[in-house]
Order: C-alpha cells, then sequence, then structure tokens
C-alpha cells in the first residue's frame, strides 16, 4: 500500500459487487491467469473475504481460468476460524509480509505461521525487501511536490522505473502501475486517460499494450510526483 503517510482520505472497503464486476470485466480480455492476488490495507480486514475466495474459485478456478488465488498479509491479525477453513478449503496461498523486525510489538507471524501449520494452510515468508539486505523501504516521496521534469525526462524516469507492469485492477479499471493506482484510490488524485486501461471500453489493443507494460505517452503524469522504486530509506529514516 503506498503513499500511507499522507492518506487523509477517510478509508473504505470495497463493495463486493465493485470486486466481482472488476474480475469479471478483466476475463473479457484473458482466457487464464496464472495468479490473481488480493492485496490491501490488510487482507484479513476484509469482511466478504469469504464470499471473495469461493466466488472466484468456483467461477475461475474450477474452471480453469485461474491457476492460484494468492492473499497478502502483513502478519499482525490471525484470521477467524471460519476464513482459515475457507483458506484451506480452496487451496488458497497466503503471502506473509514478514515485518517482524520493525513492529515487534504488533507482529503476530509466529502464530499466524502456528494456525497456518495445523490446518495444513500453504503460506510463503516474505522478509528479503531491498536485496541482500533485509527489511528495506522504499522512499516513494511526497507526492504533492512535483519533480518539474519534461516529457523528455519522465519518458527516460518510465523507463528506469522497476516498478512498471504490476497489474492493478480497480473499479473495472487495469493501471500498470500501484503508485499510479494507489494515488487514485488512496490519495483523492483525479484520474487522467493515460493512468489505465478501461476494462469495460478500450479495445483489446489498447488493453496488451497496457498489459505489456507501456502506454499512450511513455510515461504516467503521476511519474512526475513520485520517487518510483529504487530509492532505499535508511534505518534513521523509517
Amino acid at each position: 500500500l503506498e503513499y500511507v503517510p499522507y492518506m487523509h482520505m477517510k478509508q473504505k472497503d470495497f463493495m463486493f459487487n465493485e470486486i466481482i464486476c472488476s474480475v469479471s470485466d478483466f476475463f473479457r480480455y484473458v482466457g487464464v491467469c496464472e495468479v490473481v492476488r488480493f492485496m490491501g490495507g490488510e487482507v484479513f480486514l476484509y469482511p466478504k473475504l469469504k464470499e471473495l475466495i469461493q466466488h472466484l474459485y468456483e467461477k475461475y478456478v474450477f474452471t480453469e481460468k485461474v491457476r492460484k488465488i494468492v492473499v497478502t498479509t502483513n502478519g499482525t491479525l490471525i484470521p477467524e476460524e471460519t476464513v482459515l477453513e475457507v483458506l484451506k478449503k480452496y487451496d488458497v496461498l497466503v503471502e506473509i509480509s514478514d515485518y517482524r523486525k520493525a513492529i515487534q510489538d504488533k507482529s503476530k507471524v509466529d502464530e499466524l505461521i502456528e494456525n497456518f501449520k495445523r490446518e495444513g494452510i500453504s503460506y510463503s515468508l516474505t522478509e528479503n525487501y531491498g536485496g541482500k539486505d533485509k527489511q528495506k523501504w522504499f522512499d516513494l516521496g511526497d507526492p504533492s511536490k512535483t519533480h518539474n521534469m519534461d516529457e523528455i525526462e519522465l519518458q527516460q524516469y518510465y523507463e528506469k522505473c522497476v516498478i512498471d507492469s504490476c497489474m492493478t485492477v480497480w473499479n473495472s479499471k487495469m493501471f500498470n502501475c500501484p503508485c499510479v493506482a494507489s494515488s487514485v484510490m488512496n490519495l483523492g488524485r483525479a484520474e487522467k486517460d493515460n493512468d489505465y486501461c478501461d476494462l469495460k471500453t478500450d479495445n483489446k489493443i489498447r488493453f496488451m499494450k497496457y498489459f505489456l507494460g507501456y502506454n499512450d505517452k511513455g510515461y504516467f503524469d503521476f511519474c512526475n510526483y513520485c520517487n518510483g522504486y529504487g530509492k532505499y530509506l535508511n534505518k534513521a529514516e523509517i
């Protein structure tokens, strides 16, 4: 979840039907998807998670349109027993972001792993942020401050960013940059046509362009306000 320190909007859960419609619109263009990953915020806080997993499995995994359902967690919550049952029943992989070194007093990763082992739930532990040096954090910058780059500089800047082609589907729109998506969803930034592919109206050529990490300008307008993925914070800054 990008730009947490700058979120002044009241955050709310996505409506269940909105998520279902977004997934359905995505599969208008795609025959098979290797992984569908649900991310937060904290996914285990979502009140309709059980129903969402069940719907996705029965409509897409069972029909072999999706290979695997993955949910992410920051390891600070233990899900309800009914959620554990659904995770096991539908063979969901839980990706645990291991922040034990950063938030020792709030982390429940050890207890979570014990629960998953007991219930036979698949999980993976992700702790290597920043290459060989663990527990590194990206500095995405202050999204209210511009870099004042011109068009050529923005294109070069976008080419160097390592986060391109990370698809985020929201409100029947596909963003291939999670920072751009977060700026709209969580910061209230006005959408620009170049930000996304509209899964309800755009043609397959435009979909493939965005799916492969391209866009109409060769950069996003929001690049002028983002540090991109590449600069790490040191311990004193966290």
